[in-house]
């Protein structure tokens, strides 16, 4: 649904029916109480994820969108993340101690 009111707003389809677009909203207002992480803890989160994404590839921080969602039972964290490209020595001499 989120995907569909995103692809909606970028002009690639219909608009969406009120009645799909109130439901998708209160799908994400309870996945967010059912998780109960403050907005201070959530911003936390994303920042943690983008510095350890970014430890390994370039990556886009600005255009990251992190989120919870739900589905049946089962809550996920899904993050997307825009790879700007790889890193070529992620690890350097002093971090990798006796590995190798």
């Amino acid at each position: 649904m989120v995907f569909e009111f995103v692809s909606w707003i970028l002009g690639k389809k219909d608009k969406p029916r009120s009645k799909d677009l109130a439901k998708e909203r209160l799908k994400l207002v309870l996945t967010h109480d059912r998780v109960d992480i403050s907005p201070q803890m959530f911003e936390k989160l994303r920042r943690d994820l983008a510095s350890a994404c970014a430890k390994y590839v370039e990556i886009d921080e600005a255009g990251m969108n992190v989120r919870f969602d739900s589905q049946d039972r089962t809550l996920a964290l899904v993050a997307s993340v825009p790879v700007i490209g790889a890193k070529r020595n992620p690890y350097s001499s002093k971090r990798r101690g006796n590995m190798g």
